[in-house]
């Protein structure tokens, strides 16, 4: 799928941690984004404007909020989406998210 979306795609968007994990880890998703960048390359195309992306879950620090979004973004992350469960998590995890996350961009 990877291959896939670097020649014919406009963005990658998989699960991350907590959120199904098809990439656990900044390291993983790394490896993921250097495929996709030789997809597009071998398809006469860039990386400026394909939509490097991923959904996370939901945890309970900021920091820890901020420092994965950090750590995926030094990697090629340009979209950050918060995957929430409706049957799990409340509009106060959301509120939280806003609260704390998000005021700090």
């Amino acid at each position: 799928m990877k291959r896939q979306a670097g020649r014919m795609g406009d963005g990658w968007i998989p699960t991350g941690p907590r959120s199904g994990e098809a990439v656990k880890s900044h390291q993983d998703y790394k490896m993921c984004v250097k495929e996709i960048e030789k997809s597009l390359s071998e398809s006469g195309r860039g990386p400026e404007k394909f939509a490097f992306g991923c959904r996370f879950g939901p945890m309970e620090s900021p920091k820890e909020h901020l420092s994965e979004v950090e750590a995926f973004s030094s990697v090629g992350l340009r979209y950050y989406q918060l995957g929430l469960n409706p049957k799990k998590h409340s509009a106060e995890i959301l509120r939280y998210f806003a609260d704390s996350v998000m005021a700090c961009f």
